[in-house]
């Protein structure tokens, strides 16, 4: 009798522990961040000589003509019960990752809210040049943001085929240059946002 009841406070104290332990997983499950981001290509009135953030276009509507800037929105939220802060925006490649950080980042998101920042198209749309003096470009696996743990958190596959098909049609700024010092051609185009290039391992 003695080691029943033995046994029986033995199972009591192994299930109790295991329900404690799936009521954490759950709560923490519950309780972390949960970042969504969504990219989206965006058009504000603008006046032909601007030195503008995005893409300067020139649109004809009837007998007038109007410019526009068009830029790309990124929108970040989070859905979760734990602030998160978002430090970076990310494009990446097969070779490298693009960090970018545009004017907003870093940014603490408390629960239930969310931020928007622009990026110049350009990042979304890289391209290296060609012995012919052609430029060619280079397909984005990737893009989002990164969280201060470096944990990254990326758009959708459909959203990410239309942002690089949009940024594809636009009249980017991207040309190719010779370095000065090493007389390597590169692309490159005026940087409005802090950014840097990370190779890939």
């Amino acid at each position: 009798m003695q080691l029943s009841i033995e046994l029986l406070l033995a199972i009591y104290g192994a299930l109790l522990s295991t329900g404690l332990a799936v009521l954490s997983i759950v709560k923490f499950l519950r309780e972390r961040p949960r970042i969504s981001v969504e990219a989206t290509p965006i058009s504000t009135p603008a006046s032909e000589g601007d030195d503008t953030h995005g893409v300067l276009l020139r649109m004809r509507r009837g007998d007038d003509v109007l410019w526009e800037e068009a830029d790309i929105e990124i929108h970040v939220r989070n859905a979760g019960a734990q602030a998160c802060q978002i430090s970076d925006v990310f494009v990446e490649s097969a070779t490298a990752i693009q960090h970018v950080r545009p004017n907003g980042l870093p940014v603490i998101l408390d629960p239930n809210t969310s931020c928007s920042v622009r990026v110049q198209p350009e990042y979304f749309a890289p391209k290296t040049p060609t012995g012919e003096g052609v430029l060619r470009e280079i397909p984005v696996e990737a893009v989002g943001v990164f969280d201060a743990l470096g944990k990254k958190h990326r758009i959708s596959k459909e959203n990410l085929a239309t942002l690089v098909r949009r940024c594809g049609e636009l009249p980017l700024r991207s040309a190719s240059y010779k370095h000065k010092e090493t007389g390597n051609v590169v692309v490159a185009f005026q940087v409005k946002d802090e950014a840097s290039i990370v190779p890939k391992k």
